[in-house]
């Protein structure tokens, strides 16, 4: 029941994935970590709540990603307080560097990003396909000459 009605409004079901990704890929960088974590937060309590209203069966996995956003979010809780609630000024965050040279801090902060965009290739791949249709050729199907082309389905007959 739950997945028909997210699944009802496109733009919803857009909105939440592009949230949930978004949140996800922010906190790659040291940078946006807690703009990150932000996100997650807000999109994992939604599907937290969804999750439990509704009686689907993945509720630990959904309240362990929200556990695992608000961990994420504890060391910058009294500065998030001061700038949301407290409405305070607060002074930017200062991130010991990991090594002693720069070039090595660069390299290491780069390094989570690029692995993550390796491992999201096939997903992305796959989105791209079920986007524009199977107009974009897979990498075997790339390789394939004239006469290895697929079949036509046994559905095409009975038009």
């Amino acid at each position: 029941m739950l997945w028909l009605q997210v699944g009802s409004s496109h733009p919803y079901e857009m909105m939440l994935g592009s949230v949930e990704v978004l949140g996800g890929l922010l906190l790659f960088l040291p940078r946006t970590a807690t703009l990150g974590a932000l996100a997650s937060v807000a999109s994992m309590a939604q599907v937290f709540m969804l999750n439990m209203t509704y009686d689907v069966p993945v509720k630990l996995l959904s309240f362990h990603l929200l556990l695992i956003g608000i961990v994420l979010l504890a060391p910058q809780m009294r500065r998030l307080a001061n700038i949301l609630v407290l409405q305070r000024p607060s002074e930017p965050t200062i991130q010991p560097p990991v090594f002693t040279a720069a070039r090595a801090n660069r390299v290491a902060a780069w390094v989570p990003a690029g692995l993550a965009r390796v491992r999201c290739r096939p997903a992305e791949a796959a989105a791209v396909r079920h986007l524009v249709g199977d107009r974009v050729p897979r990498r075997r199907e790339a390789r394939a000459t004239v006469d290895n082309r697929p079949k036509p389905l046994a559905t095409a007959d009975f038009r």
